[in-house]
């Protein structure tokens, strides 16, 4: 699951957002059970840096709720950032909010060894 990127950019709070994850979780767990879910980190863009304070705080509530509920938390934040704390603009288009090739070759690569790990091999 990958989601709160657009919600943050249009207003939401961290809270806000970290309130739909835990609908979307408790709607899964009544309708699938306990299948397994995965919740891809909210991504840093440079379009949107001016708003890495909520990203990351986003993510920090996720993460403490997907622990509390079960769910794996794929943080790609840290990978998608420089040494100075800023969005890595080669992982981008030239909209600078949208991934590139490099940057889904990172994300593949992650998620890869989180489904690999699940499948058990």
């Amino acid at each position: 699951m990958y989601a709160g990127d657009n919600d943050l950019d249009e207003g939401a709070s961290p809270e806000e957002v970290l309130a739909s994850f835990e609908a979307f979780v408790l709607g899964v767990r009544q309708h699938l059970g306990s299948i397994p879910v995965a919740f891809l980190s909210i991504k840093p863009s440079p379009l949107r840096q001016s708003n890495l304070h909520n990203i990351r705080r986003a993510n920090e509530l996720i993460r403490a709720a997907a622990v509390r509920t079960g769910i794996t938390f794929i943080d790609v934040f840290p990978l998608m950032i420089d040494e100075g704390g800023k969005p890595r603009a080669e992982l981008f288009q030239e909209d600078t909010l949208h991934l590139n090739a490099s940057g889904y070759a990172m994300w593949k690569t992650v998620l890869g060894e989180y489904l690999r790990a699940v499948a058990g091999q």
